[in-house]
């Protein structure tokens, strides 16, 4: 059962989202520093993404073919 295209596109740029974000910390500043709120924000919101992306994609599979 592979991943249809649509989830595909949106699984990799929710990737990309999250790895900018982890790029864009500054981490000599501490992870935790209030300047990197809003990349933890971020992060926070790419990974409820990914988790809906496969959510959405295992409920497309349960559908039943009639053929």
């Amino acid at each position: 059962m592979a991943m249809q295209t649509f989830y595909k596109v949106f699984f990799i740029i929710l990737l990309a989202l999250i790895a900018v974000n982890l790029y864009a910390i500054r981490w000599d500043l501490g992870a935790f520093d209030p300047s990197n709120n809003r990349n933890w924000y971020s992060i926070g919101a790419g990974v409820v993404g990914l988790l809906l992306t496969v959510v959405l994609n295992m409920w497309s599979q349960l559908t039943v073919k009639k053929r």
